[in-house]
């Protein structure tokens, strides 16, 4: 409640003494500086919203001047114009919004009719939790887009992982079945080993390609014999542009065996990095 002595005279411009119980900084002011002015009355604050709008005509005129000539080292000298002008405004911007603060209440209540002081402090109250909601949001916002990108690479790198193994396990699964169904490679190129491979995977073939259902790209490589454990080979290539080879060989039998020591390694290697 206000004291019963307090007099107000706001509303009555410049020559009327402002009460103290008036001045303290204004948030308002600060954060909203010519959109609190407008509300408030208070239209010298019009000055930041001046220096904006120049400081957007100075960047076009400069851009346009620099797209008209064209040359690397002008643009350079361009953008490094523009820079400095954004960087003198900025502070500009700053500044004004520091005197908005400090002078915003004295303008508000000389400029603008108040029903109290109570009333007066009510609605600066809700212009300082507005700017402060809004400039946590901007908090949040910019933390968020700092963060959001490496997030979403490492989500897609776990990905591209799991896809690998996965993809791994289907061509030792196929390894398996075709031995005990008693099918052997005969063929070893590396159309061939795609074509005997893939009558036990789901997807389509195309020469030495075959596409799994899960868009993941088998490679076979074959030369011919495929008598060591990395004479033949598949590469697996995900969806995420993940890559890894794994050797293909015949045994003694003349089954096309998988080489369990490029198996263990992958599955240890893409393990660990998912730990």
């Amino acid at each position: 409640m206000d004291d019963l002595n307090f007099v107000n005279n706001s509303g009555q411009g410049k020559g009327n003494e402002i009460p103290r119980e008036v001045k303290r900084f204004n948030w308002g002011a600060f954060f909203f500086s010519w959109i609190w002015g407008l509300f408030n009355k208070s239209y010298l604050t019009l000055i930041a919203l001046a220096v904006a709008v120049l400081s957007y005509v100075i960047a076009f005129l400069f851009g346009f001047i620099g797209g008209l000539y064209g040359s690397k080292e002008f643009s350079g000298m361009i953008v490094l114009v523009v820079l400095f002008l954004n960087f003198i405004t900025g502070t500009i911007g700053l500044a004004l919004s520091i005197w908005f603060g400090v002078k915003g209440n004295d303008w508000a209540w000389q400029n603008k009719k108040w029903d109290s002081l109570k009333h007066f402090h009510d609605v600066q109250r809700i212009w300082a939790i507005v700017g402060t909601i809004l400039i946590g949001l901007g908090v949040v916002g910019v933390v968020a887009a700092m963060t959001l990108p490496v997030l979403l690479m490492n989500t897609n790198k776990v990905a591209g992982r799991a896809m690998i193994l996965k993809s791994l396990s289907t061509v030792q699964q196929a390894a398996i079945i075709n031995e005990a169904m008693d099918k052997k490679c005969e063929d070893l190129s590396s159309g061939g080993l795609a074509a005997c491979m893939g009558q036990q995977l789901i997807g389509s073939a195309d020469g030495a390609k075959f596409e799994l259902s899960d868009g993941n790209i088998l490679e076979f490589v074959g030369d011919g014999r495929c008598s060591d454990k990395n004479s033949c080979y598949v590469k697996i290539i995900t969806t995420r542009a993940e890559e890894e080879k794994v050797g293909l060989y015949l045994d003694q039998k003349r089954y096309l065996k998988i080489n369990m020591d490029d198996v263990e390694k992958i599955s240890d290697k893409y393990k660990s990095k998912n730990k």
